[in-house]
């Protein structure tokens, strides 16, 4: 295996906050690669909670991936592989073995959100498989619902962006006329009669090449123009990506169901790696971010919030060769990472506190860790008895300073804002009037210390507040 593949995938595993709201909408793929380059689901776990991932898709019900998620807020997608899909479709009592095995084992201190049954199962070149689709996905939603969990977990199944035989522009979009009355349909009935909605894989480069004599797609995706107008409309794409999800709801509305929300499973170019250093490429997925960052709906459907997108590994080696715009945490450990990917994601702000209802007892013993100078050596001294940051003099809050203060040190490191499972990442400022919390947005690297940055800062708020008091004095008293 490639060593900058590997690497590029840790990278891949350590994405975070693109702004609050965004947060919540981007996920990240993990399989064999990603579990080699983690060093095992531990870590692997780890590393996402300490860097505040929220989504994780699954390729298949990995075990002990599966187990080390077990109490965190992580959603999972779970995946059903295409070789487990004739054994599930053609049998109830294994699509109940499949559920009792790999979700109630497991949930609710996992939290499972869906499962995706197969993956481009209509597109697959063994066309042997399709029949079996709807018959899966219909065998493990009812022993969810045997289970009691058909609310909780939905059941989609990830198909490729080639289900499109039109695709510019995106309102005149269809899906190819050989699957839509045989095979599409019966998905869409079934997505919409169980609330789910349709998992889409999207590498619109692999698209192209299988359809060279699209001229239509090969504009869209390669034009330096600025944008895309669909003269049918009047609506105006400035983004390749949201024209393309666009054309999926579409498509899905032209068969009756423009119910059914649209999440993007797998994102990026295309699936082979080598593709993603082309300059359109590089466009793609700056276009792909710029939506996510957005928090906004596509123009065809604005009110529906930024598209949740799971991004896999070749996404980030394009944008790691593109402009400023981007640059990623370090992987520790790693002398190739330590060199240059050093900060978050759009240089997002993210801090480390203390979670609420964890044990007094349990957090003064990591607070003391964190404070000593055989432990993790964090700056403590705000916290001391009258000094900025004292008071309120809580446990919860002065473990939240020396969480932070470590956190800052060692640079975010993965797995420094855990403390046994009692912190949290956050991207909500913790710092209030006289105590203020360095962020990731500031250079850990810097010699100055995180409290003499704060006690500064706090000195000038101080002086400020001073002088507008005499200033006032003077002018009205």
């Amino acid at each position: 295996m490639h060593l900058g593949f590997v690497l590029r995938v840790l990278c891949v595993i350590q994405v975070v906050w693109i702004g609050t709201a965004a947060a919540t909408k981007i996920g990240v793929i993990y399989g064999e690669e990603a579990a080699l380059a983690a060093g095992g689901a531990e870590n692997a776990v780890q590393l996402l909670r300490a860097q505040g991932i929220h989504k994780l898709r699954l390729y298949d019900a990995d075990s002990a991936m599966l187990r080390a998620l077990g109490g965190s807020s992580i959603e999972v997608i779970v995946g059903l592989r295409n070789d487990e899909l004739v054994d599930v479709g053609v049998s109830k009592t294994s699509a109940h073995s499949w559920v009792a095995r790999n979700v109630e084992a497991y949930f609710p201190d996992t939290k499972i959100t869906a499962i995706a049954v197969g993956d481009e199962i209509l597109t697959n070149k063994d066309e042997s498989l399709v029949p079996f689709l709807v018959p899966a996905m219909r065998n493990i939603h009812a022993a969810l619902a045997a289970a009691g969990l058909e609310q909780a977990i939905k059941v989609s199944t990830p198909q490729s962006l080639r289900l499109l035989s039109t695709f510019s522009p995106p309102s005149l979009a269809t899906f190819d006329a050989s699957l839509s009355t045989r095979v599409l349909a019966p998905v869409l009935e079934f997505l919409s009669l169980t609330e789910s909605y349709f998992m889409l894989n999207l590498h619109p480069f692999d698209v192209q090449q299988a359809n060279p004599r699209d001229l239509t797609l090969g504009h869209a995706l390669y034009s330096t123009e600025s944008g895309i107008d669909d003269h049918v409309t009047g609506l105006h794409y400035a983004n390749k990506f949201e024209a393309l999800v666009d054309a999926v709801y579409v498509a899905m509305a032209s068969l009756n169901h423009p119910e059914l929300d649209v999440v993007v499973t797998e994102a990026g170019w295309s699936k082979d790696s080598a593709a993603n250093d082309d300059p359109a490429a590089v466009s793609f997925h700056a276009d792909l971010l710029k939506h996510i960052a957005s928090g906004t709906g596509t123009p065809f459907k604005p009110r529906k919030g930024a598209i949740s997108t799971f991004v896999q590994a070749s996404l980030l080696s394009s944008l790691e060769a593109s402009t400023g715009d981007v640059e990623f945490l370090r992987a520790p450990g790693s002398a190739a990472m330590d060199s240059g990917v050093r900060r978050k994601l759009l240089a997002d702000k993210t801090w480390c506190i203390a979670k609420e209802g964890s044990r007094t007892e349990d957090l003064q013993l990591a607070l003391d860790w964190a404070c000593s100078s055989t432990g993790g050596q964090a700056d403590c001294r705000a916290i001391q008895s009258g000094q900025f940051c004292f008071l309120p003099n809580t446990m919860r809050d002065h473990a939240s300073y020396a969480f932070n203060s470590y956190y800052q040190k060692v640079s975010w490191a993965a797995g420094s804002c855990d403390f046994n499972g009692l912190a949290e990442v956050t991207s909500t400022d913790p710092s209030y009037p006289g105590c203020l919390y360095v962020s990731s947005g500031s250079d850990p690297t810097n010699s100055t210390s995180t409290t003499s940055v704060a006690t500064r800062h706090q000195f000038s708020l101080a002086w400020l507040a001073l002088v507008l008091a005499v200033t006032w004095k003077l002018t009205f008293m």
